[in-house]
């Protein structure tokens, strides 16, 4: 399903398994942010306690390595994301505004619908509130019921929906703006055509014509 690019932050890796990494690639383009990267390094590294989320770490660094996820670095500022998520200027806190300006840089990048899968409640608000077209969220546990199901969540139904008729009518515009630019080229041309013609045939008259129009003289 290429109209979708999933994004999964640190919550969403560290809180699922190889399947549901495997699993998710069916789903759409996956991708990760080079933050999210940086920072599962730093939990194998052993910054931090939890052996189990360093276990986890040191298996999707694996995993990535195979796989046909992409690693991204795109970025864009929105002034509601600075204000929701860099109140604290804690790594947590920091993490999560350069995940959501990630999200939402792609977002406008792309015509695809992009979906943010984490489990950070503040990240989801925030997202949300952004009313970007082409840009939602999943927690990690709804994307494991659409691995499941095999069912799409219902919102992300309607915002696929709204990025595919907004891109259909992008292309109806741009069809009938070329097929516009191809008709005028081509009465111009019949123009131009009919005038050598003309005064190849009639010089005489077509130079009173010509006269009449005011414009500069021709060459001989």
């Amino acid at each position: 399903m290429t109209d979708v690019i999933l994004l999964l932050d640190r919550s969403a890796v560290l809180s699922s398994d190889s399947h549901f990494w495997r699993s998710a690639s069916g789903l759409g383009i996956c991708m990760i942010p080079q933050a999210v990267v940086d920072e599962i390094n730093s939990v194998v590294a052993g910054f931090g306690s939890d052996k189990t989320q360093e276990a986890i770490a040191s298996e999707f660094l694996r995993f990535l390595v195979t796989s046909n996820w992409q690693v991204t670095d795109i970025s864009a500022v929105h002034a509601l994301l600075s204000q929701k998520l860099s109140n604290s200027t804690s790594r947590s806190s920091r993490l999560d505004l350069a995940i959501a300006e990630c999200a939402y840089g792609l977002a406008l990048q792309s015509a695809s619908t992009v979906i943010l899968v984490t489990n950070t409640v503040t990240l989801i608000q925030a997202i949300n509130q952004l009313n970007q077209a082409n840009l939602s969220t999943a927690t990690a546990p709804t994307v494991r019921t659409w691995i499941q199901n095999r069912q799409i969540p219902t919102q992300t139904v309607i915002n696929i929906s709204t990025t595919s008729r907004a891109k259909t009518v992008r292309n109806a515009n741009l069809a009938r703006l070329n097929k516009f630019i191809v008709g005028l080229i081509s009465w111009i041309v019949i123009v131009v055509i009919g005038l050598v013609a003309w005064r190849s045939l009639q010089p005489k008259e077509f130079n009173q014509f010509w006269q009449k129009t005011g414009l500069p003289h021709l060459p001989k």
